[in-house]
């Protein structure tokens, strides 16, 4: 079994996902919430949030898009500087590098200081 443990800005740790544990990274934390991006097999990502403090085998988590993440997570991001990996499955990179076929091709993912000001301009 595996303790509760607090979440930091830039920690690396792994996640339960998909029967397989996954390497996770924190992007921001707001309140008792973390955003974090973990990496899946052929190098797709994809974002949660997940409550902080962490137990990985008790905590639950809500899977974010890139494109529609919420702007107070984007200031978090910019303002301290971090950025994501961005390659969801059904990217532009990650078909192009895996040569799998998907119904939706999205363009290459925008970082989040890109998002966030593109909503600013709007």
């Amino acid at each position: 079994m595996h303790a509760e443990f607090e979440l930091q800005v830039r920690m690396i740790f792994s996640v339960l996902r998909n029967q397989a544990e996954r390497e996770a990274y924190v992007l921001a934390i707001i309140g008792n919430e973390a955003l974090i991006e973990y990496t899946m097999p052929h190098e797709s990502t994809t974002l949660n949030i997940v409550p902080n403090p962490y137990n990985r085998e008790t905590s639950g988590y809500k899977t974010v898009s890139y494109r529609k993440v919420h702007t107070k997570w984007l200031e978090v991001m910019t303002a301290n500087n971090i950025s994501w990996v961005g390659h969801p499955q059904g990217s532009v990179r990650w078909v192009t590098r895996h040569g799998i076929g998907h119904a939706e091709v999205f363009k290459f993912t925008p970082t989040a200081r890109q998002l966030l000001e593109d909503r600013r301009n709007k």
